[in-house]
């Protein structure tokens, strides 16, 4: 499942803390090197920005701000910049498994 949404910012925080995995392969398809390629939401602060807009733990990250996120650092990257420009809200595209 798809799930597209806008996280209002509070001083430059989503109320999420997203890690990475190693799939070895069942998600990327990449059977040898996949070296933690698939950002996560690990955990969601009660009552946040994150929390009100939908997010759950074990949603993974496809894109932030309209850039593919790939690996953490991408997160990382994408959500510097949209905090950087002030944004209120960054819209987050994420994957649910069912």
């Amino acid at each position: 499942m798809l799930l597209r949404t806008s996280i209002t910012t509070a001083n430059g925080q989503l109320g999420a803390r997203f890690f990475s995995m190693d799939c070895g392969g069942k998600l990327c398809g990449i059977q040898e090197g996949c070296n933690g390629c698939h950002p996560f939401v690990a955990r969601v602060n009660p009552g946040g920005s994150a929390a009100a807009a939908g997010v759950e733990v074990g949603d993974y990250a496809n894109s932030i701000d309209g850039t593919p996120t790939r690996t953490l650092t991408e997160v990382v990257d994408a959500l510097k910049r949209a905090t950087t420009r002030g944004a209120d809200a960054i819209d987050v595209e994420l994957c649910r498994s069912e």
